[in-house]
């Protein structure tokens, strides 16, 4: 089915009812939306479980979920609980739901662009990597563990997803520090990108401590 409903590239999707203006609106804006994502018809289909750790399906998230009322609210609304600046929470927003511009969105989208980490320069840039895999990333979590010891035994920072630390972490202050440091992190990369600037990690670790100590004035003050 889904074979039929594309034509190369692109979903071709036709309705046999005529649409309102606001249906074809919508129409047209879910088209965008679903060329945005490239699809392999030499891989198998995989399915995902939306409101739960890693997108897998557990009793316990689905009983969560009804309990939530007729609107079910998806686990990633849970950035939103975190007291941060408005703009660095609509940045987690998107980071977790992997949506910020990295070169392998933008290529999808139709940009050409070198797909080169900005950060490493050995891999090709994504989300994932670039907040997990990333060599320079490795280091900065070493530097930060350093700087704060109290975060040196937290296993879940130094290693786990940044989406699940973000979401599901039991310690406020380690989802609070691994939003900064993921904004941090994609801000150092900006910086390389666009005014050839670099901060070695010792000074980016810097900057990450101080944001996430200005959250901290600015929850006390609330």
């Amino acid at each position: 089915m889904v074979q039929q409903a594309r034509s190369g590239d692109q979903w071709n999707l036709k309705l046999s009812q005529q649409l309102s203006i606001q249906a074809e609106q919508e129409s047209t804006a879910l088209m965008q939306e679903l060329n945005a994502y490239l699809v392999s018809q030499e891989e198998p289909d995989q399915l995902s479980w939306k409101w739960g750790l890693n997108e897998k399906f557990t009793v316990k998230t689905s009983y969560e979920a009804m309990a939530s009322g007729p609107f079910i609210e998806s686990c990633n609304a849970k950035v939103w609980q975190l007291k941060a600046p408005l703009r660095i929470l609509i940045f987690g927003w998107l980071a977790i739901k992997e949506r910020i511009l990295t070169t392998d969105n933008l290529t999808r989208k139709g940009w050409e662009l070198p797909n080169i980490c900005y950060l490493c320069r050995k891999e090709a840039e994504s989300v994932r990597h670039l907040f997990h895999a990333c060599e320079f990333t490795s280091l900065l979590r070493r530097e930060i563990t350093v700087k704060m010891p109290e975060l040196s035994s937290c296993q879940l920072f130094q290693r786990g997803s940044f989406r699940a630390v973000i979401l599901f972490s039991k310690h406020t202050k380690v989802r609070h520090m691994q939003l900064a440091f993921c904004f941090i992190l994609w801000k150092e990369r900006c910086r390389r990108l666009f005014q050839d600037k670099r901060k070695n990690v010792e000074a980016v670790g810097d900057e990450i401590c101080q944001e996430y100590t200005s959250w901290n004035t600015l929850r006390r003050e609330e």
